[in-house]
């Protein structure tokens, strides 16, 4: 019965490495998605800056 319950927190614990490598790569991805954004809009908002003067 006990080696039964190691098992089950073993693969648990594996499972939950790999759900939240998951949601930190999720995470990590969204956070630089924002940031390429953000840094483009600035960029496109400087340009025009420029071009308006």
């Amino acid at each position: 019965m006990g080696v039964k319950l190691q098992e089950l927190i073993v693969r648990n614990k594996i499972e939950f490495s790999e759900l939240a490598g998951t949601i930190f790569k999720y995470i990590f991805n969204t956070i630089g998605t924002l940031f390429l954004v953000l840094g483009t809009t600035g960029f496109i908002i400087n340009v025009l800056k420029v071009f308006g003067k």
